[in-house]
């Protein structure tokens, strides 16, 4: 239903609409550190959204989501949308792989705490899908 509203704005204004909803969703994700339904919410959005317009918006967020040091909750949602473009994502693999190897070499030898390890972890789950 999101995504059906989605695709009528975006009729309606254009690139517009994702220039104003994408980034309320990314926020959203990473602000919602301790409310895991408002993140899954938000990361719910993105992948609706993604499912009808992942061409126009995966250039916009591709980058953003592989941003140093790559987070826990930006290697959750590379993993999640992978599941819905994958007719187009297959046009960033080199970024996304490259950076993906680059994260998982920093810990190589490290001593990590915990919140290190999560993030080790996530970045290992979204390697794998």
């Amino acid at each position: 239903m999101a995504a059906s509203c989605f695709q009528s704005l975006y009729t309606v204004v254009g690139n517009r609409a994702l220039d104003e909803v994408v980034p309320v969703l990314l926020v959203a994700m990473e602000s919602s550190e301790g409310d895991q339904v408002a993140r899954h919410r938000a990361l719910n959005g993105l992948t609706g959204i993604l499912s009808i317009r992942s061409k126009e918006l995966l250039p916009y967020l591709v980058p953003r989501l592989l941003s140093k040091p790559m987070t826990k909750n930006h290697a959750d949602a590379l993993g999640s949308i992978a599941s819905v473009t994958g007719g187009t994502i297959h046009l960033h693999f080199h970024s996304i792989i490259s950076t993906l190897m680059s994260e998982l070499s920093s810990f190589s030898g490290q001593d990590l705490d915990e919140e290190e390890e999560k993030r080790e972890e996530a970045i290992r789950e979204c390697a794998r899908v």
